[in-house]
C-alpha cells in the first residue's frame, strides 16, 4: 500500500470512528421517558376505555400516562373546563385517572 493510500484509509477510519462516537453520545443523552405525541381522539378513546392513569393539563396541552405499560403521551386539545375534568372521571366502572391542572 502506498503512503497516500494509507493516509486516505486512516482518514476514512477516523471519520467513521468519530461519527460512531457522536452517534453513541447522542443516543445515551436522550431522555428515556420521552412522550409520544398522539391525536386528541386517541386520548379520548383511551380515557373512555379506562386506560388512562394520570392526566396533567397545561392550557391546551394534555400529558397523560397509560396504566398498563406506563407509556407517556402528549396531545393538544380544548382548554379544560370543570365540566370536562369531571367527565374524565367516567361512570365509576373503572378507577378514574388522577387529574392535575397546571395554573
Amino acid at each position: 500500500m502506498t503512503m497516500k493510500a494509507s493516509k486516505i484509509t486512516y482518514g476514512i477510519a477516523a471519520a467513521v470512528g468519530s461519527a460512531f462516537a457522536l452517534f453513541v453520545v447522542f443516543v445515551f443523552l436522550q431522555p428515556a421517558d420521552r412522550e409520544q405525541v398522539t391525536p386528541y381522539a386517541d386520548f379520548e378513546r383511551d380515557l373512555a376505555a379506562g386506560k388512562v392513569e394520570e392526566v396533567r393539563i397545561d392550557g391546551t396541552t394534555y400529558h397523560y400516562r397509560i396504566a398498563r405499560d406506563s407509556t407517556r403521551h402528549e396531545t393538544t386539545g380544548p382548554k379544560a373546563t370543570l365540566a370536562a375534568i369531571d367527565a374524565m372521571k367516567g361512570d365509576g366502572a373503572t378507577p378514574p385517572p388522577k387529574v392535575y391542572v397546571e395554573p
